[in-house]
């Protein structure tokens, strides 16, 4: 009898003082690789965006009359561009900009001051390259000067069809040769030679091509 009782005492406990404790589970270290790739891409782009943001432009006032005659636009702390008023009418006329490695890449130029911005000179380490114009703004080019070093070396002229009208060849900065469209027919057929301070010292017919 006192065995029964033991046995029914024992088949009486609660089942939870019987059940074994649930295992305790690990973190993989794909999730923790995961969560630190995370933050790290995270970071990044937050980095980015606050050396990237686009600014609204500094303004310089130059003379003092509340006007700004130029306006510095920069990408984070990098200067993208500087707008100039250069005849002090409240709009922009030269657009300077600057590329990534900070020197500059290109000037836009209205240099009539009608709204169009008609000359464009592209630079190479901060040294003009190549100024072309288009005065008409229908995209064809009616000038364009080439540069060695900073210096100019060709200066080129053309007619609506894109034929070379007029060129001069410069030394050291000034003007040597050229050739001439004496006619106007769209070929070049007058030779000529300047002298130090760019007159015409000799002109000549051009030999038959």
């Amino acid at each position: 009898a006192e065995v029964e009782d033991i046995e029914e005492e024992a088949g009486d406990a609660p089942e939870h003082a019987a059940s074994p404790l649930p295992a305790r589970r690990g973190v993989s270290v794909f999730t923790v690789i995961g969560c630190l790739l995370f933050g790290a891409l995270a970071g990044a782009a937050m980095v980015w965006i606050v050396y990237n943001r686009p600014s609204d432009g500094t303004s310089i006032d130059y003379d003092g009359d509340g006007r700004a005659e130029e306006r510095l636009f920069f990408v984070g702390e990098r200067l993208e561009r500087v707008e100039s008023d250069r005849n002090r009418d409240g709009k922009a006329d030269q657009i300077v900009h600057v590329g990534l490695d900070r020197a500059i890449d290109m000037v836009e130029s209205d240099d009539d001051f009608d709204g169009g911005y008609e000359a464009v000179t592209r630079f190479h380490h901060n040294q003009p390259q190549r100024w072309v114009v288009d005065d008409g703004l229908d995209r064809t080019i009616d000038y364009r000067g080439e540069y060695a070093m900073g210096v100019i070396f060709r200066e080129e002229w053309l007619d609506p069809q894109g034929n070379v009208v007029k060129s001069v060849l410069y030394d050291n900065g000034f003007p040597v040769s050229g050739e001439f469209d004496s006619d106007g027919d769209g070929r070049l057929d007058t030779a000529r030679r300047y002298d130090r301070r760019g007159e015409i010292a000799t002109s000549g017919p051009l030999p038959a091509k």
